[in-house]
């Protein structure tokens, strides 16, 4: 998987690339030795690895920025990203490990943990707010060390021997900063609050937590030992980041909310008195929901694993029992609820209804068992006789006027709140896609074999406003509203509708045929998502709970999406230009995207041949195209960038911007 934060299409073709004249912009660029490995920083730098250096190129202009030969032959595993920055790790050197902290956009090598007296190194985190990257492990002496080093700088803010008791103790959260002065962290043992100047201990509460784990590597290869450098350097870098543990604030700063996969409670920063009589959790922390009334806590239902392996990874595996909701007293964690409730799965969705009174959540069982259940939470109860069984993956819940819009993959229907029947007497089954979007609170559309449907949530009945019929006997796989309508995608097809379900303009362009490419597989080509700080914990609780969501007065940027943009303006407040560089491409990928690729036969108008096509999801219009053919390119779309970049050759690499 790439390290970078971004949506990716790759597709291995036979075939060739040639450029189309008319294009607005286009570079390509030697890089003198075969490529290894290449990814796009969260700064919208170009990040090329090679057998005689790693090299940072400026994605617009195509101009070396950077060259570091001291990093060549480096495997992709070991570099990551330090997220929403434009920092990135390179972690190697397989047992001994050494950390190496890069400015993507300038090419400045911040630190080498052995540069700074360090030996081996078993976890990193950078903070925004403190402006520094936090290393523990072992330094010259023997000796546990941890080292905060300033992020711009590369100079020790501190270097403390003496925080842990024990060299067996491992850091299980992030770095917290409470202030730029302050900061938390929690290990095996304790919460330790910490001088971030000095590294002196401010205060600790002893609470155990399990050490973060992490999925071992799987390999292929029938050969003993095979890949073992590659695959421990991937361990590193996972573990190097890896929690089981959290901490977050939300109204009230003087307190900070804590939980592990055991416990979950609540500390006065101040003084590390802590305000909460600990709440012991069943399993492992499913998600949190930052409620008006309270803390909404959900646990994960006991894996199919459990009880067959012991220790830690056993909990990791799905610890505990049944899955449960809380609801904890903000200011004394008191349980809210008449009893903690039984739910029948992990809680994979929610949504309030209009009086924010009764919460409906949709759960997946571990033996792939769908379910919907209504929450009294006035009353701290269930509020059916037992939750309902829907044939399918849900998709979507929504509360309506009439009661629970659900939408899975095999049925749609409204499911009555008061007497937990649905609304319509026949539900609209499924047969081979749906695809809905929700142009706003009350107006609704759904996409269902063939048929294009509008609802008004302020009816119970969905209406047929049109039919659907694209090219190439495809089915619509997304559905995008425009200002004028909405469009529906696929492989080869855009469509728009107008929001009275006349089809307007249609975009269709045939796939390849298999005796222009060869044979190969055109249903591998695929886009992938990377989500944004990727949850590198192998401990389901914690990596499900990356980030609270909210509702009512407590929405003060708990979102995951919130949280990241928040880390986007601290690390951008740093007044040097690099940061800054990252905080705007950052800003960019909140705009909706606006272009589709379409791989097809093409004429750009120097050659003909297999290639691919951008598309304006707005109108229509073709913004250009690029025709390939080389025997093996390797592609990807920036949507941001409105860019193509492709492998031209195993030194080469071309970009051509829309």
């Amino acid at each position: 998987m790439k390290f970078f934060n971004k949506i990716w299409l790759v597709v291995l073709l036979i075939c060739s690339v040639q450029l189309l004249q008319a294009q607005k912009k286009s570079w390509s660029k030697d890089f003198g030795g075969s490529i290894n490995f290449y990814s796009l920083s969260d700064a919208g730098i170009f990040i090329v690895g090679t057998n005689d250096a790693l090299y940072g190129v400026d994605s617009e202009t195509g101009k070396e920025i950077w060259k570091l030969e001291e990093f060549r032959r480096i495997s992709e595993d070991a570099l990551s990203a330090i997220p929403n920055s434009p920092l990135a790790a390179i972690v190697d050197r397989g047992m001994m490990v050494e950390h190496a902290i890069i400015n993507t956009v300038t090419g400045q090598v911040v630190c080498k943990t052995k540069d700074l007296g360090m030996t081996t190194v078993n976890k990193r985190f950078a903070n925004a707010k403190l402006g520094a990257v936090l290393f523990s492990g072992m330094n010259k002496k023997g000796r546990p060390t941890l080292m905060l080093v300033d992020a711009v700088t590369g100079q020790k803010r501190f270097e403390a021997e003496k925080v842990f008791d024990k060299a067996t103790e491992v850091i299980c959260s992030d770095v917290y900063a409470i202030s730029k002065d302050l900061m938390l962290i929690s290990t095996t043992k304790a919460i330790y609050c910490l001088d971030a100047n000095t590294g002196e201990e401010k205060w600790r509460s002893e609470i155990k937590t399990d050490a973060p784990v992490v999925a071992p590597p799987a390999s292929s290869s029938k050969i003993p030992f095979a890949g073992f450098g590659k695959s421990m350097n991937k361990m590193n870098a996972q573990m190097a980041v890896a929690v089981s543990s959290k901490f977050f604030q939300v109204k009230d700063a003087s307190k900070v909310y804590f939980f592990n996969n055991d416990y979950f409670t609540c500390f006065d920063w101040a003084t590390g008195k802590e305000v909460w009589q600990r709440q012991e959790l069943n399993s492992p922390l499913n998600n949190y929901i930052l409620d008006d009334r309270g803390i909404i806590v959900t646990t994960n239902q006991r894996g199919e694993n459990y009880g067959k392996q012991g220790g830690l990874m056993g909990k990791a595996l799905g610890g505990g029992n049944k899955a449960k909701m809380y609801m904890f007293d903000y200011a004394s964690g008191k349980q809210l609820l008449k009893d903690e409730i039984d739910v029948a799965g992990n809680v994979i969705g929610y949504s309030y209804d209009n009086t924010g009174n009764k919460m409906v959540i949709a759960t997946a069982s571990d033996k792939g068992t769908n379910k919907i259940d209504i929450i009294d939470l006035v009353n701290g109860v269930s509020a059916m006789k037992r939750p309902m069984k829907v044939s399918g993956n849900i998709r979507d819940i929504k509360l309506v006027s009439k009661g629970l819009l659900y939408i899975t993959d095999e049925e749609i229907n409204i499911l009555n709140l008061e007497t937990g029947a649905d609304a319509w007497g026949k539900s609209i089954k499924v047969k081979d896609y749906v695809v809905h979007g929700f142009k706003d609170d009350n107006e609704a559309y759904i996409a269902v074999d063939g048929e294009l449907h509008r609802f008004d949530v302020n009816t119970s009945t969905p209406t047929k406003i049109g039919s659907i019929a694209l090219d190439g006997k495809e089915n619509p796989s997304g559905l995008q509203f425009t200002a004028n309508g909405l469009v529906l995608t696929s492989s080869q097809n855009i469509a728009h509708f107008g929001f009275d379900g006349k089809q307007g303009w249609k975009v269709y362009r045939a796939a390849p045929g298999v005796s222009l490419v060869g044979k190969i597989a055109l249903g591998a080509l695929a886009v992938a998502s990377v989500a944004m700080m990727a949850a590198n914990s192998y401990q389901a609780g914690v990596a499900s709970a990356g980030g609270a969501t909210a509702k009512g007065q407590y929405m003060s940027n708990q979102s995951a999406a919130d949280s990241y943009e928040q880390d986007a303006n601290n690390w951008g407040a740093i007044a040097v230009a690099s940061f800054q560089a990252m905080n705007k491409r950052f800003k960019a990928t909140r705009a909706t995207a606006s272009m589709q690729s379409i791989l097809t036969k093409t004429d750009d108008g120097a050659d003909t041949g297999v290639g691919i096509e951008i598309y304006s999801k707005e109108n229509g219009q073709k913004e250009g195209s690029v025709v390939l053919k080389d025997k093996k390119p390797e592609y990807f779309f920036d949507d941001i960038g409105r860019v193509v970049f492709w492998k031209t050759s195993d030194r080469n690499f071309t970009a051509v911007f829309f």
